[in-house]
Protein backbone atom coordinates (compact mmCIF):
# COMPACT_ATOMS: atom_id res chain seq x y z
CA UNK A 1 0.00 0.00 0.00
CA UNK A 2 1.42 3.64 -0.19
CA UNK A 3 2.44 5.08 1.91
CA UNK A 4 -0.30 7.79 1.34
CA UNK A 5 -3.09 5.44 1.28
CA UNK A 6 -2.10 4.59 4.87
CA UNK A 7 -4.36 5.53 7.41
CA UNK A 8 -3.63 7.27 10.62
CA UNK A 9 -3.13 4.71 13.23
CA UNK A 10 -3.46 5.46 16.77
CA UNK A 11 0.37 5.38 17.00
CA UNK A 12 0.57 8.05 14.42
CA UNK A 13 -1.72 10.27 16.42
CA UNK A 14 0.35 9.81 19.67
CA UNK A 15 3.34 10.32 18.38
CA UNK A 16 2.55 13.27 16.18
CA UNK A 17 5.26 15.07 18.18
CA UNK A 18 8.17 13.17 16.04
CA UNK A 19 9.83 14.68 12.94
CA UNK A 20 8.14 14.11 9.53
CA UNK A 21 11.28 12.07 8.22
CA UNK A 22 11.13 9.50 11.41
CA UNK A 23 7.32 8.94 11.17
CA UNK A 24 8.12 8.21 7.29
CA UNK A 25 10.51 4.97 8.03
CA UNK A 26 9.53 1.74 7.32
CA UNK A 27 10.14 0.90 10.92
CA UNK A 28 7.74 3.48 12.54
CA UNK A 29 4.95 2.41 9.64
CA UNK A 30 5.51 -1.17 10.60
CA UNK A 31 4.91 -0.20 14.27
CA UNK A 32 1.74 1.58 13.22
CA UNK A 33 0.34 -1.40 11.58
CA UNK A 34 1.42 -3.84 14.51
CA UNK A 35 -0.41 -1.48 16.88
CA UNK A 36 -2.79 0.19 14.94
CA UNK A 37 -5.00 1.31 18.40
CA UNK A 38 -8.60 1.90 18.68
CA UNK A 39 -10.59 3.94 16.47
CA UNK A 40 -13.80 5.83 17.28
CA UNK A 41 -16.68 4.27 17.21
CA UNK A 42 -20.16 4.53 19.10
CA UNK A 43 -20.42 1.03 19.05
CA UNK A 44 -19.18 -2.16 17.18
CA UNK A 45 -22.09 -4.12 14.42
CA UNK A 46 -23.77 -6.83 15.93
CA UNK A 47 -24.18 -9.78 14.07
CA UNK A 48 -28.11 -10.21 13.41
CA UNK A 49 -27.94 -13.14 11.10
CA UNK A 50 -29.24 -11.54 8.42
CA UNK A 51 -28.47 -8.43 5.58
CA UNK A 52 -30.82 -5.57 4.65
CA UNK A 53 -29.49 -5.30 0.66
CA UNK A 54 -31.18 -1.72 -0.33
CA UNK A 55 -29.83 -0.85 -3.99
CA UNK A 56 -32.08 1.91 -6.01
CA UNK A 57 -32.69 2.52 -9.41
CA UNK A 58 -32.75 5.56 -11.77
CA UNK A 59 -36.09 7.94 -11.10
CA UNK A 60 -37.39 7.26 -14.70
CA UNK A 61 -37.42 3.44 -14.22
CA UNK A 62 -40.80 1.74 -14.71
CA UNK A 63 -42.24 -0.12 -11.74
CA UNK A 64 -42.60 -3.56 -14.04
CA UNK A 65 -37.95 -2.92 -15.07
CA UNK A 66 -37.66 -2.34 -11.31
CA UNK A 67 -40.14 -5.26 -10.41
CA UNK A 68 -37.75 -7.28 -13.16
CA UNK A 69 -34.66 -6.02 -11.50
CA UNK A 70 -35.94 -7.13 -7.90
CA UNK A 71 -36.71 -10.83 -8.80
CA UNK A 72 -33.28 -11.03 -10.97
CA UNK A 73 -31.65 -10.44 -7.83
CA UNK A 74 -33.30 -12.05 -5.04
CA UNK A 75 -32.56 -15.17 -7.70
CA UNK A 76 -29.07 -14.34 -8.15
CA UNK A 77 -28.73 -14.19 -4.25
CA UNK A 78 -30.32 -16.99 -3.20
CA UNK A 79 -28.01 -19.04 -5.07
CA UNK A 80 -25.24 -18.18 -2.92
CA UNK A 81 -24.39 -21.57 -0.81
CA UNK A 82 -24.45 -19.72 2.45
CA UNK A 83 -27.69 -17.71 1.57
CA UNK A 84 -30.45 -19.07 3.59
CA UNK A 85 -33.31 -16.81 1.62
CA UNK A 86 -33.55 -13.80 0.06
CA UNK A 87 -36.77 -11.87 0.18
CA UNK A 88 -37.21 -8.78 -1.89
CA UNK A 89 -39.71 -5.73 -1.62
CA UNK A 90 -40.33 -3.17 -3.87
CA UNK A 91 -41.73 0.63 -3.32
CA UNK A 92 -44.13 1.39 -0.07
CA UNK A 93 -46.14 -0.28 2.22
CA UNK A 94 -49.79 0.83 2.39
CA UNK A 95 -48.59 3.01 5.60
CA UNK A 96 -48.07 6.81 5.36
CA UNK A 97 -44.89 6.25 7.28
CA UNK A 98 -43.17 4.32 4.83
CA UNK A 99 -41.84 7.01 1.98
CA UNK A 100 -39.82 4.75 -0.47
CA UNK A 101 -40.15 5.18 -3.91
CA UNK A 102 -40.90 2.48 -6.71
CA UNK A 103 -36.73 2.59 -7.24
CA UNK A 104 -35.74 1.81 -4.38
CA UNK A 105 -35.34 -1.89 -3.44
CA UNK A 106 -35.30 -3.82 0.30
CA UNK A 107 -34.18 -7.30 0.30
CA UNK A 108 -34.15 -9.01 3.22
CA UNK A 109 -30.98 -11.59 3.08
CA UNK A 110 -30.93 -14.19 5.82
CA UNK A 111 -27.84 -16.61 5.91
CA UNK A 112 -26.93 -19.54 7.18
CA UNK A 113 -25.15 -20.29 10.29
CA UNK A 114 -21.73 -21.05 10.41
CA UNK A 115 -21.52 -24.44 11.51
CA UNK A 116 -24.63 -27.24 12.38
CA UNK A 117 -26.15 -26.65 15.43
CA UNK A 118 -28.59 -28.47 17.75
CA UNK A 119 -31.55 -26.54 19.17
CA UNK A 120 -29.85 -25.40 21.92
CA UNK A 121 -27.02 -23.80 19.73
CA UNK A 122 -24.33 -26.20 20.23
CA UNK A 123 -22.34 -27.10 17.46
CA UNK A 124 -22.68 -30.76 16.13
CA UNK A 125 -19.81 -33.38 16.03
CA UNK A 126 -19.78 -35.85 13.17
CA UNK A 127 -16.97 -38.55 11.75
CA UNK A 128 -14.28 -37.23 9.97
CA UNK A 129 -11.22 -37.96 8.35
CA UNK A 130 -8.69 -35.76 8.03
CA UNK A 131 -6.06 -37.89 6.02
CA UNK A 132 -8.61 -37.97 2.89
CA UNK A 133 -9.70 -35.98 0.38
CA UNK A 134 -13.11 -34.78 -0.83
CA UNK A 135 -15.19 -32.37 -2.62
CA UNK A 136 -16.51 -29.55 -0.17
CA UNK A 137 -20.27 -31.13 0.26
CA UNK A 138 -23.72 -29.22 1.96
CA UNK A 139 -24.85 -31.31 4.54
CA UNK A 140 -27.04 -33.28 2.08
CA UNK A 141 -23.72 -34.38 0.47
CA UNK A 142 -24.50 -32.19 -2.18
CA UNK A 143 -20.74 -30.86 -4.01
CA UNK A 144 -20.84 -27.15 -3.48
CA UNK A 145 -19.06 -24.62 -5.97
CA UNK A 146 -16.72 -22.07 -5.76
CA UNK A 147 -17.12 -18.74 -7.07
CA UNK A 148 -16.41 -20.15 -10.66
CA UNK A 149 -19.57 -21.77 -10.62
CA UNK A 150 -17.21 -25.26 -10.56
CA UNK A 151 -16.85 -28.12 -6.98
CA UNK A 152 -14.04 -28.14 -5.75
CA UNK A 153 -11.86 -30.31 -3.24
CA UNK A 154 -10.54 -29.53 0.44
CA UNK A 155 -8.72 -31.12 2.59
CA UNK A 156 -10.81 -34.30 4.62
CA UNK A 157 -13.82 -35.83 4.01
CA UNK A 158 -16.84 -36.26 6.41
CA UNK A 159 -17.90 -40.06 6.54
CA UNK A 160 -22.01 -40.88 5.52
CA UNK A 161 -23.93 -43.62 5.20
CA UNK A 162 -25.80 -45.00 2.92
CA UNK A 163 -28.23 -42.28 2.42
CA UNK A 164 -25.21 -39.95 2.21
CA UNK A 165 -26.02 -38.34 5.57
CA UNK A 166 -23.62 -37.58 8.26
CA UNK A 167 -22.79 -39.62 11.14
CA UNK A 168 -22.66 -38.14 14.17
CA UNK A 169 -19.35 -38.52 16.25
CA UNK A 170 -18.81 -37.04 19.68
CA UNK A 171 -15.23 -37.22 18.85
CA UNK A 172 -15.39 -36.16 15.20
CA UNK A 173 -15.34 -32.47 14.11
CA UNK A 174 -18.27 -29.85 13.81
CA UNK A 175 -19.32 -29.45 10.16
CA UNK A 176 -19.01 -25.68 8.78
CA UNK A 177 -21.57 -25.00 6.06
CA UNK A 178 -19.48 -21.72 5.11
CA UNK A 179 -17.10 -22.75 2.19
CA UNK A 180 -13.48 -22.94 3.21
CA UNK A 181 -10.69 -21.60 0.75
CA UNK A 182 -9.82 -23.40 -2.79
CA UNK A 183 -6.39 -24.58 -2.38
CA UNK A 184 -4.49 -24.48 -6.15
CA UNK A 185 -2.58 -27.38 -4.85
CA UNK A 186 -6.07 -29.55 -4.63
CA UNK A 187 -7.10 -28.14 -7.95
CA UNK A 188 -5.13 -27.80 -10.59
CA UNK A 189 -5.33 -25.39 -13.22
CA UNK A 190 -7.25 -23.02 -10.82
CA UNK A 191 -6.89 -19.53 -8.83
CA UNK A 192 -6.66 -19.70 -4.95
CA UNK A 193 -9.92 -18.42 -3.10
CA UNK A 194 -10.13 -17.36 0.12
CA UNK A 195 -13.33 -18.93 1.36
CA UNK A 196 -16.11 -17.53 3.30
CA UNK A 197 -14.37 -16.70 6.73
CA UNK A 198 -16.64 -14.12 8.30
CA UNK A 199 -20.14 -12.23 7.17
CA UNK A 200 -18.08 -9.85 5.95
CA UNK A 201 -17.62 -12.15 3.19
CA UNK A 202 -20.89 -13.05 2.81
CA UNK A 203 -21.76 -9.30 2.08
CA UNK A 204 -18.78 -9.29 -0.54
CA UNK A 205 -21.09 -12.48 -2.35
CA UNK A 206 -24.21 -10.71 -2.17
CA UNK A 207 -22.82 -7.33 -3.74
CA UNK A 208 -21.54 -9.08 -6.58
CA UNK A 209 -24.53 -11.49 -6.98
CA UNK A 210 -26.91 -7.83 -6.91
CA UNK A 211 -25.01 -5.83 -9.95
CA UNK A 212 -27.59 -5.50 -12.18
CA UNK A 213 -27.93 -3.22 -15.39
CA UNK A 214 -29.25 0.29 -14.28
CA UNK A 215 -29.00 -0.61 -10.33
CA UNK A 216 -26.53 0.98 -7.56
CA UNK A 217 -24.37 -1.08 -4.61
CA UNK A 218 -25.70 -0.35 -1.39
CA UNK A 219 -23.77 0.17 2.23
CA UNK A 220 -23.83 -2.54 4.62
CA UNK A 221 -27.01 -3.41 6.47
CA UNK A 222 -28.50 -5.04 8.90
CA UNK A 223 -32.01 -5.20 9.03
CA UNK A 224 -32.66 -3.62 12.84
CA UNK A 225 -29.86 -1.54 12.80
CA UNK A 226 -31.14 -0.10 9.32
CA UNK A 227 -34.40 0.86 11.14
CA UNK A 228 -32.75 2.83 13.63
CA UNK A 229 -30.53 4.57 11.52
CA UNK A 230 -33.44 5.28 9.55
CA UNK A 231 -35.17 7.16 12.21
CA UNK A 232 -32.21 8.64 13.44
CA UNK A 233 -30.62 10.10 10.55
CA UNK A 234 -33.37 9.37 7.64
CA UNK A 235 -31.17 8.03 5.58
CA UNK A 236 -30.80 4.57 4.69
CA UNK A 237 -26.86 4.55 5.49
CA UNK A 238 -24.62 4.41 8.29
CA UNK A 239 -22.98 7.33 6.57
CA UNK A 240 -23.96 9.89 4.53
CA UNK A 241 -23.77 13.72 3.71
CA UNK A 242 -26.79 15.47 3.51
CA UNK A 243 -26.86 18.44 0.71
CA UNK A 244 -29.04 21.69 1.98
CA UNK A 245 -30.25 24.88 -0.35
CA UNK A 246 -32.99 26.41 -2.39
CA UNK A 247 -33.42 24.47 -5.21
CA UNK A 248 -33.42 21.27 -6.38
CA UNK A 249 -31.13 21.48 -9.48
CA UNK A 250 -28.74 22.83 -7.38
CA UNK A 251 -28.71 20.29 -4.50
CA UNK A 252 -28.29 17.59 -7.29
CA UNK A 253 -25.32 18.84 -9.11
CA UNK A 254 -23.81 19.21 -5.39
CA UNK A 255 -24.63 15.94 -4.98
CA UNK A 256 -22.80 14.54 -7.82
CA UNK A 257 -19.24 16.38 -7.40
CA UNK A 258 -19.67 15.15 -3.21
CA UNK A 259 -19.92 11.65 -5.17
CA UNK A 260 -16.84 11.81 -7.26
CA UNK A 261 -15.01 13.31 -4.83
CA UNK A 262 -15.74 10.46 -2.26
CA UNK A 263 -14.73 7.86 -3.94
CA UNK A 264 -11.16 9.27 -3.87
CA UNK A 265 -11.21 9.10 -0.20
CA UNK A 266 -8.90 5.38 0.99
CA UNK A 267 -11.37 4.65 3.76
CA UNK A 268 -14.46 5.11 2.15
CA UNK A 269 -15.80 1.92 -0.11
CA UNK A 270 -16.19 3.63 -3.51
CA UNK A 271 -18.97 1.03 -4.53
CA UNK A 272 -21.40 1.98 -1.92
CA UNK A 273 -21.32 5.97 -2.66
CA UNK A 274 -24.63 7.12 -4.03
CA UNK A 275 -26.01 10.54 -4.36
CA UNK A 276 -29.38 11.10 -4.95
CA UNK A 277 -30.77 11.36 -8.71
CA UNK A 278 -33.32 13.99 -7.57
CA UNK A 279 -34.56 15.23 -11.03
CA UNK A 280 -35.19 12.75 -13.51
CA UNK A 281 -38.41 11.44 -12.67
CA UNK A 282 -40.80 11.31 -16.21
CA UNK A 283 -43.99 13.66 -15.91
CA UNK A 284 -46.76 13.57 -18.09
CA UNK A 285 -47.87 17.55 -18.81
CA UNK A 286 -51.04 18.29 -20.71
CA UNK A 287 -50.85 21.93 -21.41
CA UNK A 288 -53.89 23.10 -23.24
CA UNK A 289 -53.94 25.41 -25.79
CA UNK A 290 -56.83 28.40 -25.25
CA UNK A 291 -56.87 29.59 -28.56
CA UNK A 292 -57.78 26.43 -29.85
CA UNK A 293 -60.23 25.61 -27.13
CA UNK A 294 -61.76 29.25 -27.86
CA UNK A 295 -61.99 28.33 -30.91
CA UNK A 296 -64.28 25.40 -30.75
CA UNK A 297 -66.49 27.38 -28.33
CA UNK A 298 -65.19 24.59 -25.11
CA UNK A 299 -64.88 25.70 -22.14
CA UNK A 300 -61.61 25.15 -19.61
CA UNK A 301 -63.45 23.68 -16.95
CA UNK A 302 -64.95 20.95 -19.54
CA UNK A 303 -61.51 19.82 -20.92
CA UNK A 304 -60.26 19.60 -17.29
CA UNK A 305 -63.35 17.40 -16.61
CA UNK A 306 -63.05 15.19 -19.13
CA UNK A 307 -58.91 14.79 -18.50
CA UNK A 308 -59.56 14.12 -15.05
CA UNK A 309 -62.63 11.24 -16.05
CA UNK A 310 -60.43 9.67 -18.48
CA UNK A 311 -56.96 9.69 -17.10
CA UNK A 312 -57.20 10.18 -13.21
CA UNK A 313 -60.99 8.61 -12.56
CA UNK A 314 -63.50 10.35 -10.68
CA UNK A 315 -65.62 9.53 -8.22
CA UNK A 316 -69.06 7.88 -9.32
CA UNK A 317 -70.77 6.70 -6.26
CA UNK A 318 -69.42 4.36 -2.82
CA UNK A 319 -70.58 0.87 -1.88
CA UNK A 320 -70.31 -0.41 1.64
CA UNK A 321 -69.25 -3.56 2.96
CA UNK A 322 -69.95 -3.88 6.59
CA UNK A 323 -67.96 -1.20 8.64
CA UNK A 324 -66.30 -0.40 5.25
CA UNK A 325 -66.79 2.27 2.89
CA UNK A 326 -64.97 2.32 -0.55
CA UNK A 327 -65.07 4.75 -3.35
CA UNK A 328 -66.50 3.95 -6.90
CA UNK A 329 -64.15 5.47 -9.26
CA UNK A 330 -64.25 5.70 -13.40
CA UNK A 331 -62.04 5.78 -16.04
CA UNK A 332 -60.89 4.89 -18.98
CA UNK A 333 -59.42 1.86 -19.47
CA UNK A 334 -55.48 1.00 -18.90
CA UNK A 335 -55.09 0.66 -22.94
CA UNK A 336 -56.99 3.32 -24.09
CA UNK A 337 -54.68 5.59 -21.78
CA UNK A 338 -51.19 4.07 -21.48
CA UNK A 339 -49.21 6.36 -24.08
CA UNK A 340 -49.31 9.63 -25.36
CA UNK A 341 -50.59 8.97 -28.72
CA UNK A 342 -53.77 7.12 -26.78
CA UNK A 343 -54.23 10.01 -24.92
CA UNK A 344 -54.41 12.50 -27.81
CA UNK A 345 -56.78 10.51 -29.05
CA UNK A 346 -59.33 11.25 -26.34
CA UNK A 347 -62.37 12.62 -27.14
CA UNK A 348 -63.90 16.45 -26.11
CA UNK A 349 -67.71 16.92 -26.79
CA UNK A 350 -68.06 20.73 -28.25
CA UNK A 351 -71.30 22.49 -28.02
CA UNK A 352 -72.84 21.69 -31.29
CA UNK A 353 -71.92 17.80 -30.77
CA UNK A 354 -68.64 17.80 -32.51
CA UNK A 355 -65.76 15.50 -31.11
CA UNK A 356 -62.93 16.84 -31.05
CA UNK A 357 -59.74 14.95 -30.22
CA UNK A 358 -57.21 16.08 -27.38
CA UNK A 359 -54.46 16.51 -29.39
CA UNK A 360 -55.72 19.08 -31.13
CA UNK A 361 -56.91 20.88 -28.01
CA UNK A 362 -53.51 20.05 -25.72
CA UNK A 363 -50.10 19.70 -25.96
CA UNK A 364 -49.00 16.61 -24.37
CA UNK A 365 -45.55 15.69 -23.51
CA UNK A 366 -43.01 14.72 -20.89
CA UNK A 367 -41.21 16.73 -18.33
CA UNK A 368 -38.21 15.59 -15.86
CA UNK A 369 -38.91 16.54 -12.52
CA UNK A 370 -37.96 15.41 -8.86
CA UNK A 371 -38.78 11.94 -7.98
CA UNK A 372 -39.29 12.96 -4.18
CA UNK A 373 -38.72 16.53 -2.32
CA UNK A 374 -37.45 16.09 1.19
CA UNK A 375 -36.90 18.95 3.81
CA UNK A 376 -35.09 19.66 6.58
CA UNK A 377 -34.77 22.71 8.86
CA UNK A 378 -36.64 24.65 6.52
CA UNK A 379 -34.01 23.89 3.16
CA UNK A 380 -34.58 21.24 0.74
CA UNK A 381 -32.48 18.51 1.34
CA UNK A 382 -30.39 15.69 -0.54
CA UNK A 383 -28.41 13.08 0.29
CA UNK A 384 -25.11 11.36 -0.73
CA UNK A 385 -24.59 8.10 1.38
CA UNK A 386 -21.48 6.09 1.65
CA UNK A 387 -19.98 3.54 3.45
CA UNK A 388 -16.54 2.80 5.08
CA UNK A 389 -13.86 0.18 4.31
CA UNK A 390 -13.70 -3.00 6.38
CA UNK A 391 -10.84 -1.59 9.57
CA UNK A 392 -11.93 1.75 9.95
CA UNK A 393 -14.12 3.46 12.24
CA UNK A 394 -16.93 5.86 11.05
CA UNK A 395 -16.19 8.89 13.08
CA UNK A 396 -12.05 8.32 11.93
CA UNK A 397 -13.40 7.85 7.93
CA UNK A 398 -16.18 11.22 8.23
CA UNK A 399 -13.27 13.23 10.10
CA UNK A 400 -11.10 12.05 6.87
CA UNK A 401 -13.87 12.81 4.53
CA UNK A 402 -14.54 16.32 5.85
CA UNK A 403 -10.53 17.37 5.72
CA UNK A 404 -10.46 16.21 1.98
CA UNK A 405 -13.60 17.78 0.90
CA UNK A 406 -12.32 21.35 2.60
CA UNK A 407 -9.11 20.67 0.89
CA UNK A 408 -11.33 20.58 -2.35
CA UNK A 409 -13.17 23.31 -1.30
CA UNK A 410 -10.61 25.37 -0.84
CA UNK A 411 -8.77 24.47 -4.32
CA UNK A 412 -11.75 25.19 -5.91
CA UNK A 413 -12.11 21.64 -7.20
CA UNK A 414 -15.77 21.27 -5.17
CA UNK A 415 -18.15 24.47 -6.02
CA UNK A 416 -20.59 25.28 -3.98
CA UNK A 417 -23.61 27.66 -5.66
CA UNK A 418 -24.63 30.26 -3.28
CA UNK A 419 -27.14 28.87 -0.43
CA UNK A 420 -25.77 25.49 -0.95
CA UNK A 421 -24.04 23.67 2.32
CA UNK A 422 -23.92 20.51 3.10
CA UNK A 423 -23.40 18.40 6.63
CA UNK A 424 -21.90 15.09 7.66
CA UNK A 425 -25.04 12.61 8.80
CA UNK A 426 -25.12 9.25 10.68
CA UNK A 427 -24.69 6.72 13.17
CA UNK A 428 -21.67 8.30 14.06
CA UNK A 429 -23.10 11.48 15.61
CA UNK A 430 -24.15 8.99 18.53
CA UNK A 431 -20.58 8.65 19.44
CA UNK A 432 -20.13 12.58 19.17
CA UNK A 433 -22.82 12.97 21.75
CA UNK A 434 -21.83 10.26 23.76
CA UNK A 435 -18.25 11.91 23.88
CA UNK A 436 -19.83 15.25 25.06
CA UNK A 437 -21.17 13.66 27.68
CA UNK A 438 -18.27 11.57 29.08
CA UNK A 439 -16.42 14.58 28.81
CA UNK A 440 -18.36 15.90 31.80
CA UNK A 441 -19.39 12.58 33.48
CA UNK A 442 -15.85 10.80 33.66
CA UNK A 443 -14.05 13.57 35.52
CA UNK A 444 -16.87 13.87 37.87
CA UNK A 445 -16.90 9.88 38.48
CA UNK A 446 -13.58 9.75 38.73
CA UNK A 447 -13.14 12.70 41.27
CA UNK A 448 -15.75 11.08 43.00
CA UNK A 449 -13.79 7.89 43.59
CA UNK A 450 -11.12 9.78 44.37
CA UNK A 451 -12.90 11.92 47.53
CA UNK A 452 -14.67 8.57 48.42
CA UNK A 453 -11.08 7.02 48.80
CA UNK A 454 -10.11 10.08 50.64
CA UNK A 455 -12.68 9.99 53.17
CA UNK A 456 -12.43 6.36 53.63
CA UNK A 457 -8.24 6.25 53.96
CA UNK A 458 -7.71 9.22 55.45
CA UNK A 459 -4.14 9.72 53.64
CA UNK A 460 -3.19 11.14 50.34
CA UNK A 461 -0.84 8.65 49.82
CA UNK A 462 -3.10 5.46 50.66
CA UNK A 463 -5.36 7.01 48.07
CA UNK A 464 -3.34 7.15 45.28
CA UNK A 465 -2.17 3.87 45.78
CA UNK A 466 -5.14 2.46 45.51
CA UNK A 467 -6.51 4.73 42.87
CA UNK A 468 -4.30 3.88 40.83
CA UNK A 469 -6.14 0.56 40.30
CA UNK A 470 -8.75 2.15 38.40
CA UNK A 471 -6.47 3.56 35.67
CA UNK A 472 -4.67 -0.10 35.46
CA UNK A 473 -8.41 -1.29 35.18
CA UNK A 474 -8.80 1.34 32.64
CA UNK A 475 -5.78 0.50 30.82
CA UNK A 476 -6.69 -3.24 30.93
CA UNK A 477 -10.11 -3.14 29.60
CA UNK A 478 -8.60 -1.50 26.45
CA UNK A 479 -6.27 -3.84 25.97
CA UNK A 480 -8.95 -6.38 26.05
CA UNK A 481 -11.27 -4.49 23.17
CA UNK A 482 -7.62 -4.60 21.43
CA UNK A 483 -7.29 -8.30 21.43
CA UNK A 484 -10.91 -9.03 20.74
CA UNK A 485 -10.22 -7.53 17.59
CA UNK A 486 -7.93 -9.39 16.92
CA UNK A 487 -9.22 -12.65 14.92
CA UNK A 488 -6.13 -14.74 14.73
CA UNK A 489 -5.89 -14.46 18.10
CA UNK A 490 -8.58 -16.87 18.11
CA UNK A 491 -10.60 -13.82 20.35
CA UNK A 492 -13.87 -14.07 18.22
Amino acid sequence: MPKSARKPTQTARVCFWAPAGLRSTDSFLALSDALPGLGKEFMPALDEGSFLWMPMMMPHASIGEALDVLQKQDIAIGQIPEVESAMGKLGRAETALDPAPVSMIETIVNYRAEYLVDVDGQRLNFAFDGAATDFFRDEAGKPVPSTDGQPYKVRGRYARDAAGLLIPDANGRPFRLWRPALDPALNPRRAAWGGVRSADDIWAEISRAGQMPGSTSAPKLQPIAARIIMLQSGMRAPLGIKVKGADLSSIEAVGLQLERLLKEVPSVMPSTVNADRIIGKPYLEIHIDREAIARYGIALQQVQDVIEIAVGGKRATSTTEGRERYAVRVRYMRELRDSVEELQRILVPAPDGVQIPLGQLAEIRYARGPQVIKGEDTFLVGYVLFDKRPGYAEADVVEACRIFLAGKVGSGELNLPPGVSFTFAGSYENELRAQKKLNVVLPVALLAIFLLLYFQFGRMATTLMVFSGVLVAWAGGFAMLWLYGQGRLGFT
